[in-house]
C-alpha cells in the first residue's frame, strides 16, 4: 500500500493575465504571509510564490540552515517522486502545518512547466533550473518542450550520455549525468549578476567547498539519490538522468552511496575521499548514539576523540523524505482540502483534484506512473463505497435498515470497480478500471445502458439513509458499529488499506459521528454516482476525452486548454457555475451544511495527524524556520507588471531572515568579490571519475576546453589564498542542533525570460546578500 500512496501529486495550472502595472515598497510583518493590499491578487499571488522558492534557496546558504539546495528543491517541487517527498502538511504543536499554498502559487503562475520534468522517471532538480546563472537558451526546452518530438519531453540541456546525448524525459537517446555543465551548447549569463549566481549548485550545504577541495563532487552519473530502496536503476528507455554530482548531495552522505547506480554500482563516496576517513550517518548510527540522535554524518569516523560530525540539517530532510515519503503523498492529498477557493488557484487545485477523485484524463496504458497511481488511489475512495454494499451479507444485518428489497438491489449490482490491484504484494494500477467514464459505461448493465450501476448505487443509498433515520439512538449505534466499525464489517474492509493511513481511532471518530457520520460519508459519496448517472454528464466526461485524447494529465495541457478544461468543467468568470461539476464538488468539500462533509474533514485531519509525531523533530529543527513567517520579513517590493506572462516581467523585494543559522560558518563575513569567468562550470564536475567519457565526448566535439579546465576548483582557493580551516570555517559544519538566531537580508530580482504566453519562466535573475552590519557579502564559488 506504502507504494501506491507515492503518486498524489499537485500539478497545478497557469494564471490569467492582468492589465495594470504597480510599483510599491512597504514592509510586510504580518500573520497574512506576504500579503501587500497595494497589489493585485495576481501580484501578491506571485509575490508568494516566489518568495517561498526564494526562502528556500537563500536558507540553504552556508549563513543560515547550510542544506545543498539541489536535493531540498526537489522534495518539494518534483522530481523523483517515487523515491523521496517530504511531507507538505501535518499538525506541530497543535498547529496546522501546510507548505504547498504558496509552493503552489511559484507552479501555477510563475514556472507552470516544472511540473513537465514529473513523469516518474530519474530526473531531479538543479538549483540552475531556477537560478538564472545561464543565459536564456538554457531554459528553451523548459519552456517550449523538444519539438522535434510528436510529444514535447520538458528538460535541461546540462548534462550527457556517454554516447553525447543530451537531456532526459525523452523517449530514447537520453542523458546519463555525464560531464555535467561542460557542453559547448551551454553559456554562463552575460549579464554579471546572473552568472554571479553560479554559487546555487556546489557552493551551498555543509563543508561542500572543502570537500570538493578533497576530491568530493557528489553523485556519480546514472547514480539514484542515496535515501530510497524504490527508486529504478536510470536507463536510456526509462528517459535517462540528470542526476549526478550536486543534486544528490546530501542523501549521498546520509548514506554514504547512491541507492542504486546505472553505471558504478559498488562505488561509495569514501572512495573519493578516502584520507578524511568519512562515515556517512546510515553506517555510523547503529553503533554511535551520538551520531544517531544528531542525524550527522562524520569525518575522522574511526577516532571517536577526533570525530568530526556534519551535515545533519540536509542528512534529516532527505532522511524523513524518504522515510515518510508515503505519508508525504497521503498529506498531498490532505493540504488540497486547505487550497480550494474561488480563485484561479484554488479552482486550478480543485481541478486536479477532480482528475484524481473522479479520473477524465488518464493514461490508458498499465504502469507505475505515479499520476497514474494517484488517479488510482483517489479513484478507489469512489468505487470503495460500492465495494462496501456488495460486502454486506444477509446474515448480519438490521432488516428495519437493510430490507429484503434493498438487499435484493444490492445483490443487483455488478461486481464494484477495483482500480488497485495487487500483484505479488504490491498494489498497483489496474487501468481496465481506472476512469470516471468506467463507473457509468463499464460493467454489464452499464453496457447496455449507461449509468444503470450508478443510479442503483445512489438509490440504495437514500433508501437506507431514510430507513436508518427512523432508528432509535442506541439501534443507530449498533448499526453504524456493524457497518463501519466492527471487523470485518462491510466498509471497514472496503476502506482497511486507508484506515492504515489515519489511524482507526480517526476512522471510528468520523463514522461514529454524533451516531450518524458513517451515513453521512455514504450521502456525500452518492453524490458521485448520482452525477455519474445522468447523461448530461456522461456526454461531458465523452466530450472532454475526445478533447484531450492525446493526453494522459492535466500537467500536460497548455496553459489556454487548462482554462478551457476548467470552463468545461463549470469555473467561468471567477466563480464555480450552479451545478456544474466542479460546483458541486467544491460545495462537497467546503461546505458544512452538506451531509458528510464534517466527517470527511475528521478523516482529513486525521491524515494530517497522522504524520504529527515523524515531524516533530525535523520540524522544529529545521522547517518551521523555512516556513514560519515569524522569522521572515519581506520589504521593497517592486513590480513592473501584474500581468505573470509578460516577457521581461520583473519582480524584486528584499527578505530578512531572522532564524536560526550555522554559526560555525563564517561566509557572512566573506566581502571580498569574486570574478566568475564566462567558463565557470556550477556543477563543478572533477574529470578525473569519468576519464574514459570525458575522452570520448571530447572526441565528438561536444565539451567546451575552458570549462574543463575550470572544473571542479573552488574559485576562492586561490584567488583568496585559503588554507583548510579557513575553508571550513567558511563552509561551516552543517548539524541543526548546534545553530543559533542569525540575521541576513536579501536583495532578489525575478524576470520572466519566456517569450511564449503558454508557459511563462520566471527565473532568479539577481542575489545580493548583506549580513547583521548591513556589509555586502560573496560566495567563494
Amino acid at each position: 500500500m506504502k507504494k501506491l500512496l507515492n503518486g498524489l501529486l499537485i500539478i497545478l495550472l497557469t494564471g490569467s493575465p492582468m492589465i495594470t502595472v504597480i510599483s510599491c515598497k512597504t514592509k510586510n510583518n504580518n500573520d497574512n504571509g506576504d500579503v501587500n493590499n497595494n497589489l493585485t491578487p495576481l501580484q501578491n499571488e506571485m509575490i508568494e510564490g516566489a518568495s517561498f522558492i526564494s526562502k528556500l534557496i537563500v536558507a540553504g546558504r552556508h549563513e543560515n540552515l547550510n542544506y545543498n539546495i539541489n536535493e531540498i528543491l526537489s522534495l518539494f517541487l518534483t522530481p523523483e517522486p517515487e523515491s523521496l517527498k517530504l511531507p507538505v502538511t501535518y499538525n506541530y504543536e497543535g498547529q496546522n502545518v501546510n507548505l504547498t499554498e504558496d509552493l503552489n502559487k511559484y507552479k501555477n503562475y510563475l514556472a507552470p512547466n516544472i511540473d513537465k520534468i514529473n513523469n516518474g522517471t530519474n530526473a531531479t532538480m538543479a538549483a540552475s533550473y531556477i537560478m538564472g546563472m545561464y543565459d536564456n537558451d538554457f531554459y528553451s526546452k523548459i519552456i517550449n518542450g523538444d519539438v522535434s518530438d510528436e510529444k514535447p519531453a520538458y528538460y535541461f540541456n546540462d548534462t550527457f550520455s556517454e554516447d553525447g546525448n543530451q537531456g532526459f524525459n525523452k523517449k530514447s537517446n537520453n542523458a546519463m549525468g555525464f560531464a555535467a555543465g561542460l557542453g559547448k551548447n551551454i553559456d554562463l549569463s552575460e549579464e554579471e549578476n546572473r552568472r554571479n549566481l553560479a554559487w546555487g549548485i556546489q557552493d551551498t550545504g555543509a563543508l561542500s567547498n572543502y570537500l570538493l577541495s578533497k576530491g568530493f563532487d557528489g553523485a556519480n552519473p546514472g547514480d539514484t539519490n542515496g535515501k530510497s530502496n524504490e527508486v529504478s536503476k536510470p536507463s536510456d528507455s526509462t528517459g535517462g538522468s540528470n542526476g549526478s554530482g550536486y543534486l544528490y548531495y546530501n542523501s549521498l552522505l546520509l548514506n554514504g552511496s547512491a541507492k542504486k547506480s546505472a553505471i558504478y554500482p559498488n562505488k561509495k563516496v569514501s572512495d573519493k575521499i578516502a584520507d578524511l576517513d568519512f562515515g556517512s550517518y546510515n553506517d555510523l548510527q547503529e553503533k554511535n548514539e551520538n551520531i544517531r540522535n544528531s542525524f550527522s554524518s562524520a569525518l575522522n569516523a574511526s577516532k571517536p576523540n577526533e570525530m568530526k560530525l556534519f551535515n545533519s540539517t540536509g542528512n534529516i530532510l532527505v532522511k524523513e523524505a524518504g522515510d515518510n515519503k508515503a505519508k508525504g503523498y497521503i498529506s498531498l492529498f490532505a493540504s488540497m482540502f486547505d487550497n480550494f477557493s474561488e480563485t484561479f488557484n484554488g479552482a486550478s487545485m480543485l481541478t486536479e483534484f477532480s482528475n484524481i477523485l473522479t479520473p477524465y484524463i488518464y493514461s490508458k496504458e498499465s504502469g507505475l506512473d505515479v499520476n497514474q497511481i494517484a488517479q488510482a488511489v483517489g479513484f478507489s475512495f469512489i468505487t470503495n463505497l460500492w465495494q462496501g454494499l456488495k460486502n454486506i451479507s444477509s446474515d448480519s444485518l438490521n432488516k428495519n435498515v437493510i430490507t429484503d428489497e434493498i438487499l435484493k438491489s444490492i445483490n443487483s449490482l455488478d461486481p464494484a470497480l477495483e482500480p488497485l490491484t495487487d500483484l505479488f504484494g504490491f498494489i498497483i494500477p489496474n487501468v481496465k478500471d481506472l476512469g470516471i467514464d468506467k463507473l457509468f459505461s463499464k460493467q454489464d448493465q452499464d453496457v447496455k445502458l449507461p449509468g444503470t450501476n450508478a443510479k442503483n448505487i445512489y438509490q440504495i443509498i437514500d433508501k437506507i439513509y431514510a430507513n436508518f433515520e427512523k432508528l432509535s439512538e442506541n439501534d443507530k449505534e449498533s448499526f453504524i458499529n456493524s457497518m463501519f466499525v466492527d471487523d470485518k464489517s462491510p466498509f471497514k474492509s472496503a476502506y482497511s488499506k486507508l484506515i492504515e493511513y489515519m489511524s482507526d481511532d480517526v476512522w471510528n471518530e468520523s463514522v461514529k459521528s454524533n451516531n450518524i457520520g458513517g451515513m453521512n460519508l455514504l450521502k456525500l459519496g452518492s453524490e458521485v454516482y448520482r452525477m455519474a448517472a445522468d447523461k448530461d454528464y456522461q456526454d461531458l466526461i465523452k466530450q472532454i476525452q475526445v478533447d484531450y485524447k492525446d493526453y494522459t494529465k492535466i500537467s500536460e495541457l497548455s496553459s489556454s486548454s487548462k482554462t478551457e478544461l476548467m470552463s468545461q468543467l463549470g469555473y467561468k468568470n471567477s466563480a464555480y457555475e450552479e451545478n456544474s461539476p466542479l460546483y458541486k464538488l467544491y460545495n462537497g468539500v467546503t461546505n458544512d451544511s452538506v451531509l458528510g462533509e464534517k466527517e470527511f474533514r475528521i478523516m482529513v485531519e486525521g491524515f494530517r495527524d497522522y504524520l504529527s509525531r515523524d515531524m516533530e523533530v525535523v520540524h522544529g529543527g529545521v522547517i518551521q524556520y523555512l516556513t514560519d513567517k515569524k522569522y521572515w520579513s519581506i520589504d521593497d517590493i517592486s513590480m513592473d507588471t501584474n500581468n505573470n506572462t509578460q516577457t521581461k516581467g520583473k519582480m524584486s523585494f528584499t527578505i530578512n531572515y531572522k532564524g536560526n543559522g550555522d554559526v560555525t560558518s563564517n561566509a557572512s563575513m566573506q566581502k571580498t568579490k569574486l570574478n566568475v569567468p564566462n567558463k565557470f562550470n556550477p556543477y563543478q564536475t572533477i574529470l578525473n571519475y569519468q576519464d574514459d567519457e570525458i575522452s570520448k565526448l571530447k572526441g565528438q566535439n561536444l565539451l567546451d576546453e575552458e570549462k574543463i579546465k575550470l572544473s571542479g576548483k573552488v574559485l576562492g582557493i586561490d584567488e583568496l589564498k585559503m588554507n583548510d580551516e579557513q575553508i571550513i570555517n567558511y563552509d561551516g559544519y552543517g548539524n541543526f542542533k548546534d545553530y543559533k538566531t542569525v540575521n541576513n537580508k536579501y536583495k532578489i530580482t525575478w524576470e520572466n525570460i519566456s517569450e511564449n504566453s503558454e508557459s511563462p519562466y520566471w527565473i532568479i535573475t539577481g542575489i545580493n546578500c548583506y549580513n547583521e552590519n548591513g556589509d555586502e557579502f560573496y560566495n567563494i564559488y
